[in-house]
């Protein structure tokens, strides 16, 4: 049986041209807007969204007219606040694609994003999944590809993990298990979460995997 490909996305625009920038997050708003029935829990509120991109433009045609001290410093923080939605759009975007892989060319059409890369699926060290329970999400480690102080594939492992709510500012660690699996609850919602996983033997503990991002809700 052929292994299912998974469809990355990517918002596909370069952040720091902000005519495209602007052109690009008024199309991701327009057709996300117009696909509310599949986009039912978008970690933004759209109305929102749109005032973003109004105040983005409204500060460039400060910056590209008068020059004014300080506006491009203004322009560029209203420019960071757009991209950060789009991130969490892209995120949110991404989480439907890998719960629908039949349906991700489609989703991906709907919300106005790119699609970067369409692959065979290979195992992960740590996937993430959210579950019916809001706030809780589901990971899953793959035992083959941790590696311990030990270097081998020790009897006596456990499994630690931790998340970050600030893109990896900070970190909150949660309990060791002897399983690769794990539920975390009580995530806060609507918000990107990362996760990362270790394994640690009698030798000590390895090095984190990759942080793996996922949108609450």
């Amino acid at each position: 049986m052929t292994a299912p490909h998974r469809t990355r996305l990517a918002i596909g625009i370069d952040k720091h041209d902000i005519p495209a920038l602007l052109a690009g997050a008024r199309n991701v708003h327009t057709r996300t807007t117009a696909n509310v029935a599949t986009f039912t829990a978008l970690p933004i509120a759209m109305p929102l969204f749109l005032q973003q991109i109004t105040d983005l433009d409204a500060s460039q045609l400060v910056v590209t007219s008068t020059k004014a001290k300080g506006s491009a410093a203004d322009r560029d923080h209203k420019r960071d606040i757009v991209w950060s939605s789009l991130e969490l759009i892209e995120a949110y975007a991404q989480s439907l694609c890998d719960a629908s892989p039949e349906q991700a060319a489609t989703i991906a059409e709907q919300c106005g994003l790119k699609v970067s890369a369409v692959g065979a699926h290979t195992k992960e060290i740590l996937s993430a999944a959210l579950t019916t329970t809001p706030g809780k999400v589901q990971l899953r480690a793959n035992a083959s590809l941790l590696v311990a102080s030990g270097k081998g594939v020790a009897k006596a492992r456990i499994y630690l993990w931790r998340y970050t709510t600030d893109g990896g500012k900070t970190f909150i660690s949660v309990d060791g298990t002897p399983v690769t699996e794990v539920e975390i609850s009580g995530l806060p919602v609507m918000t990107t979460v990362g996760f990362q996983v270790c394994a640690k033997d009698a030798d000590g503990q390895g090095e984190w995997s990759q942080t793996v991002n996922i949108v609450v809700h």
